[in-house]
């Protein structure tokens, strides 16, 4: 969700999101959205997060970032099960149309299969948090 833009202006709260759409719409979820609904006056302004286990081996990044990949999540027999889907560039909104989830990825980590990650739920019913 970079580059990312914030300002206020007086009582005017100000985002700006990036270009590409992937990163805006993680840049909503994570920034806009939480400041819209707390602008409102809800109570719970931020999505559900879980912890999953990995489905799959999601290999390190080594650019010092928090990468939240798209994923699906499943129930398993040891509870919930997440798997990347898509193609995972910025640019490509496709690979976000399948996704239920953003694992978060912390720099430098190999997530093996059976690792827990907490995971962002991209879907559900925010009505039980009205103001």
């Amino acid at each position: 969700a970079k580059p990312l833009a914030t300002a206020q202006l007086a009582s005017l709260s100000i985002v700006g999101l990036p270009g590409n759409p992937v990163s805006a719409r993680v840049g909503f979820e994570l920034f806009a959205g939480p400041l819209i609904r707390t602008m409102g006056g809800f109570r719970k302004v931020h999505r559900r997060r879980v912890v999953a286990r990995a489905a799959h081996i999601f290999d390190a990044h080594h650019d010092q970032k928090v990468h939240l990949d798209r994923g699906q999540l499943e129930f398993g027999p040891d509870g919930l099960v997440v798997s990347r889907v898509g193609e995972q560039q910025s640019h490509v909104l496709s690979g976000l149309t399948g996704a239920e989830v953003l694992v978060f990825h912390e720099p430098g980590r190999t997530i093996a299969i059976g690792d827990e990650v907490t995971v962002l739920l991209l879907d559900g019913d925010w009505s039980e948090q009205c103001p």
